[in-house]
């Protein structure tokens, strides 16, 4: 298959993946309308720290092809993430059926009737609130620490199988955003909460976005995106920055509680990060190994 040999000299996984995925996901903005925009705050605050390493390394190097090496690194990693938020528009408007029922009735049936984003109002409190806000909050830090570390220190190979891993898990979770179209709790079952959820006027704000998405109501529930690149990213820091994992492990399993107490997502989304996350981390580590396994790339030398 020479023309696979030829794309493996050309291209890395991710970049082909990210190849694979524009085509449907260009077709499906064009049916529902919408025009991606890169104006999202997530969005940029992964890419200002790319733009920032490449301009450092400019700076020590007087290299431009050093730049150009960096933000092809971290190009795959910025497009899944703008991807991931232009995907809440287009989800919000392909007028696909909703699973939400089925999301609900899969909660119950695993705690036996007792609907466990209902039963956590009991602990509503605004103290509470505010750190379940700051903890859901982190999950847009972890990734970007954890790569541009890696990336400092050299780490090459690493940071490779961190940044495939995290984009597999983006498009495959869009598969089930498409597949499972579900809006969040606090929408499906509002009429069912007799305890509204009160915080600080930042942390208001912050969940106001949060559950608002810039006025929109996307179908980003199953699988909890937020869940599976936090575990990702857990996975590899285990095996290159354990300190970071250890401080990072209490943030992640708080992150995780506070996607169901917030009303953003089903336990079952949880439930199914998990495999998406363990599949990721293997897939990308091998697939790296398999896609050079014949030559060593010129930054890997």
């Amino acid at each position: 298959m020479r023309w696979l040999t030829n794309i493996r000299k050309v291209l890395r996984p991710e970049e082909v993946i990210a190849l694979i995925f524009l085509l449907p996901f260009a077709g499906m903005t064009v049916l529902s309308g919408i025009t991606p925009q890169l104006y999202h705050w997530t969005t940029t605050g992964y890419f200002v720290p790319a733009v920032m390493i490449g301009i450092v390394v400019w700076l020590t190097q007087r290299s431009g092809l050093m730049v150009w090496r960096v933000l092809r690194d971290f190009l795959p990693f910025v497009f899944a993430v703008w991807m991931y938020e232009s995907m809440h528009d287009v989800t919000a408007v392909l007028h696909l059926t909703d699973k939400h029922a089925w999301l609900i009735a899969a909660d119950e049936w695993i705690f036996r009737g007792v609907n466990p984003v209902v039963w956590m109002q009991r602990w509503v409190h605004p103290q509470l609130t505010n750190w379940m806000v700051a903890a859901y909050t982190t999950y847009y830090f972890y990734p970007p620490l954890l790569t541009m570390v890696l990336y400092r220190r050299g780490q090459t190979r690493d940071f490779r199988d961190v940044i495939l891993a995290i984009v597999i898990t983006f498009y495959v979770g869009f598969i089930g955003y498409v597949a499972v179209p579900a809006m969040d709790p606090w929408i499906t079952m509002r009429e069912r909460f007799t305890v509204d959820l009160q915080a600080s006027p930042l942390a208001q704000e912050a969940l106001g976005w949060y559950k608002l998405s810039h006025l929109r109501v996307a179908r980003d529930c199953f699988p909890s995106l937020h869940t599976a690149v936090s575990l990702v990213v857990l996975a590899f820091a285990w095996r290159t920055w354990r300190v970071f994992f250890w401080v990072a492990l209490p943030c992640v399993l708080l992150l995780m509680v506070s996607t169901v107490y917030l009303r953003l997502h089903y336990v079952v989304d949880l439930i199914a990060a998990v495999p998406l996350a363990i599949f990721s981390v293997v897939v990308a580590s091998r697939l790296n190994r398999w896609w050079f396994r014949d030559r060593v790339p010129a930054d890997l030398a």
